[in-house]
């Protein structure tokens, strides 16, 4: 018996040593799959670190080679959390070459210590209000010569700029010469405005309906909606209205100046010349120049009027007075010709390049030519 209660004690170890093998070999089992797993895992942990790598180098590169400038700032803060200026964390290719600095010469500086106008035309501002708000930024942004805005345009930015953590990015592009040029184009258009209202004649820039678009002068009894945007055949006689017409719609065909007598509702006579004007393939608008004959004759009038003063003056001057143009004598007065011991009428018959210094060489050192 006791014999037996061995065998059966060896047979419930063996049992257990069975178990216990199963056991371990099923943890190592599993062990061996988690070491798997987890060479698994990091192989695809190297390669997602791998692809963000070149995804990251792609995103620079991509960012490097844009022609906007691009930048990431962060706000340094002062022992009252106030904003005192912006730390340049990134700065790309295209923001080097405007600031005419290098990458080195710009990261971990403050933007307003190496860009102080930041601070005199107000952007630094704008910005501390972008990151205290949230509330982004889309402007044209102009530099001046001098601060009263007087001055040349020295550079010009679009800038866009956006919250990112306590600080912000900003994308740049220059449109400097965009807006030099609008400038010059301004001042173009106000020179040429001040001539075209200034000039004695009428200028009417028309549409092929005849419709006013633009008048250099409005009479003083009627205002500006009176004239824009009517048609021109209703400030006409009725019977130079047909006339004006034909003129007008010659013009548009002939693509040539047309030339047509007129006569207004408001006593203004005179000629009228339509002027087309091509954009590309097609006359779309149509220049209206009027000559008042009432005022031309007035002016000749105040020229006669202005030639007869100025002659009764030299004629009864007793200074030698004459006019020499283009190497040729065009007027003097009775003491200029006494001077040269001559009659007026012989010195006028000088012909061009027939100087008569040489016909009165004696006496140049009376009249100092």
């Amino acid at each position: 018996m006791a014999e037996g209660t061995i065998l059966q004690d060896l047979k419930n170890e063996l049992e257990l040593v069975k178990i216990d093998y199963k056991l371990e070999t099923d943890k190592n089992k599993l062990l061996i799959k988690e070491l798997d797993e987890l060479r698994q895992n990091d192989t695809k942990m190297n390669e997602i670190v791998k692809t963000e790598q070149v995804n990251e180098e792609r995103f620079e590169t991509s960012i490097d080679s844009m022609i906007d400038c691009f930048s990431i700032y962060s706000a340094i803060r002062d022992d009252l959390d106030r904003i005192t200026d912006f730390r340049i964390d990134y700065v790309n290719r295209s923001a080097c070459e405007s600031n005419k600095m290098t990458k080195e010469e710009q990261i971990g500086k403050g933007i307003c210590e190496i860009l102080p106008s930041h601070r005199k035309s107000g952007l630094f501002d704008e910005y501390c209000e972008l990151v205290e708000t949230g509330d982004p930024i889309d402007k044209t942004s102009l530099f001046y010569e001098d601060d009263n805005k007087k001055g040349d345009l020295i550079s010009a930015f679009e800038i866009r700029a956006m919250k990112s953590g306590d600080g912000f990015t900003a994308v740049r592009r220059d449109v400097t010469k965009n807006e030099q040029t609008k400038k010059r184009l301004v001042e173009s258009e106000n020179k040429f405005r001040a001539l075209v209202e200034n000039l004695p004649n009428s200028i009417v820039l028309l549409d092929r309906k005849l419709v006013i678009k633009y008048s250099n002068k409005i009479r003083e009894d009627l205002e500006e909606s009176d004239v824009i945007g009517k048609n021109l055949i209703t400030f006409y006689k009725p019977e130079y209205q047909e006339s004006i017409r034909t003129a007008f719609k010659e013009a548009i065909e002939t693509e040539k100046t047309t030339k047509v007598e007129v006569k207004s509702i408001y006593g203004a006579h005179g000629f009228t010349q339509f002027i087309p004007i091509k954009k590309g393939d097609k006359i779309n608008e149509i220049l209206l120049i009027e000559v008042n004959l009432i005022e031309l004759i007035k002016s000749e009038k105040k020229l006669r009027e202005s030639e007869e003063k100025f002659r009764k003056i030299s004629e009864n001057s007793q200074l030698g007075i004459f006019i020499y143009q283009d190497n040729v004598l065009k007027y003097l007065n009775q003491a200029f010709a006494d001077i040269l011991g001559s009659s007026g009428s012989e010195l006028l018959k000088l012909k061009e390049n027939e100087s008569y210094e040489n016909v009165y060489s004696s006496r140049r050192c009376r009249i100092g030519i």
